[in-house]
Formats: structure tokens, C-alpha cells, sequence
């Protein structure tokens, strides 16, 4: 009768082991992507084809917001006082083109990776993703309990201690936004430099702190990659990100964002990423990089272009 028992057990584990493989795939799958763009910027839309297609990245164009071609009417109802006075007409069309996408996200019910149109990215960034993004939607049992020292950045974060509940740990790992790429202080080894004066003046400050490691697959892009960020990957906390070029966002973080930002007001990465209530992560090392040859906002710089006539 036992005999029978495990010769029965081993048959159904190799029957059932093509539907686990396919199981474990789908809990690996790429986020859904999209890219933000003016459809009269062509040159851009060219360059950002080119990356993404060379990390075999699939994606859908979102038209972004012309804020130079909003109506009076339309200003004040999807702009804030203060912002139709200080905001250019370009930083209410960033907030505005981000803003569609927290729709469309929380309408699909899925995650979404959100692009703007000036971003380089690592050689592997879809392994990153697609790793980092299987963690956290599954994990519950690598988080790490003890403290962690990364020898190569000198940081030493306090991680949780103790015994805690497998329910507990899953809720640690809940997350509203994903920073694939991020400006501001944002190093885990508290690298700031001179990041620290704009945070200092207008940041929304969080306690830095380890969340998960994640195992990349030994691919060629993840290998020759290695050369440029010798790191193992992880996930974190960091203390006080900007920039919007390349972040994955929860349905549950797009609602949070949609409710608490139901206008343009500032910079809108500034307001994002300055709710508290938003349980914001980021991979490290980043694997996404704002070319900024040239800025579609406006602000200060153009501003001064225009004043000392420079080209």
C-alpha cells in the first residue's frame, strides 16, 4: 500500500511539474509598459524606440498632456491657482500625462511601468524588473531579519528583528511605486552629494532601510552588466527620490496618487513622491538614466537660456 502511495506521489509531481513551470512563468511575467511622449517630438520618439526595443522591452505610446495647448478652461479645472501662476505650461503637461497613466492603471487592475520618453537603460533592466517585480508580488520568506552591511557602500541599515508571522512579513512587502530610476538621495549607502540641498529644501524625508534581496538568472546582459554595477541587486527604501522617468506603480499607489493629486500643483514628482502615505521602493542598483539632452517643462533654465541668449 506505501509502495503504491509514493509511486503515486512521484507520478503526480512529475505530471504537475510543466503546470508549476508554467505557474512560476506567469509570476514572472514583464509589467505591462508605457511610454510618455509629445507626438510632435519624432526624434525622441526615434531614440526611445531604439532603447527599448535593444532590452526587448514592449511598450504603448501615451500621448502626453500639451500644456501649451490647454484651454483657459481647462487650466483652472486641472490645475491648481498657484500653479497656473508658477507652473510653465510644460511641468502642468508632465503632471497631467503622469496622471493618465495612474488612470489607466488603476482601470487595468496591474501594475504598470511608466517610461518618459529621455531614458537610458541598463543592459539588464528587463531581468531587474522581472526579478525584482516576482519578489515582491510573492515573497514572503527572504526578507532578511538581521542586520545587513554592504561592504561595497559602507551602509549599514537596521533590518526587522526577531520572530515575525509569515502574515506580517507579507505586509511589509506591500508597495505603491517601484523606482527602476531616480534622482535625489536615493543611494542606500547615503551617497548624496550635493542631492541633499534640493531635499533639504523641498523633500519629503523616509527612514532608509533594506527590504529584499533578489537573484538575477546568469543571462549574458546580467553578465556583461556586471562590469557596470558590481553590487548585488536589492530592494529599498530611499530617503528622498525625485524624477519620473522610469518607475512601475501599483493600482493601489495609482489610486493613492489619483486621490491626493486631483490637480497639477508643483513639479510632479515633488508632490508624488512627497506623499507619506505611499509606500515607495527602489531597486539597487538603479537600472534607468534621464538623458536630459534637452527639456520639454521648461523653468529656470530655459528661462535664462532666453535672457542670455544662449542656444
Amino acid at each position: 500500500f506505501f509502495f503504491f502511495m509514493i509511486t503515486g506521489a512521484i507520478l503526480l509531481g512529475i505530471l504537475f511539474a510543466p503546470i508549476r513551470g508554467m505557474m512560476a512563468a506567469a509570476m514572472h511575467t514583464f509589467p505591462r509598459t508605457t511610454v510618455i511622449s509629445l507626438p510632435r517630438h519624432t526624434s525622441r520618439r526615434k531614440q526611445i524606440i531604439e532603447e527599448l526595443s535593444s532590452k526587448k522591452v514592449n511598450f504603448s505610446w501615451v500621448d502626453a498632456v500639451d500644456g501649451l495647448k490647454l484651454t483657459q478652461t481647462e487650466l483652472c479645472a486641472k490645475a491648481s491657482p498657484l500653479a497656473r501662476w508658477f507652473m510653465t505650461p510644460g511641468m502642468i503637461g508632465c503632471f497631467l500625462s503622469h496622471r493618465q497613466c495612474w488612470e489607466d492603471c488603476v482601470a487595468s487592475g496591474q501594475p504598470l511601468l511608466i517610461f518618459e520618453d529621455d531614458v537610458l537603460l541598463a543592459p539588464n533592466f528587463r531581468a531587474v524588473v522581472m526579478a525584482a517585480m516576482s519578489h515582491l508580488s510573492t515573497s514572503t520568506s527572504s526578507v532578511s531579519k538581521d542586520r545587513v552591511v554592504d561592504r561595497n557602500d559602507g551602509c549599514d541599515m537596521d533590518m526587522h528583528r526577531g520572530k515575525e508571522s509569515e502574515s506580517e512579513l507579507r505586509t511589509k512587502l506591500e508597495w505603491d511605486v517601484l523606482l527602476l530610476g531616480a534622482l535625489g538621495c536615493v543611494h542606500p549607502g547615503k551617497k548624496f552629494g550635493l542631492n541633499l540641498i534640493p531635499s533639504l529644501v523641498g523633500g519629503k524625508w523616509r527612514r532608509t532601510h533594506h527590504v529584499a534581496n533578489f537573484t538575477l538568472p546568469q543571462s549574458s546582459d546580467c553578465i556583461a552588466n556586471k562590469t557596470m554595477n558590481a553590487d548585488p541587486p536589492f530592494i529599498h527604501v530611499p530617503m528622498c527620490p525625485y524624477g519620473m522617468h522610469a518607475y512601475i506603480i501599483s493600482p493601489r499607489g495609482a489610486a493613492k496618487l489619483l486621490k491626493r493629486c486631483p490637480r497639477a500643483s508643483y513639479h510632479v514628482d515633488v508632490v508624488a513622491w512627497g506623499l507619506r502615505e505611499l509606500d515607495i521602493m527602489a531597486v539597487h542598483p538603479l537600472v534607468a538614466w534621464q538623458i536630459n539632452a534637452d527639456t520639454t517643462i521648461g523653468g529656470l533654465v530655459n528661462i535664462w537660456k532666453k535672457v542670455l541668449r544662449l542656444p
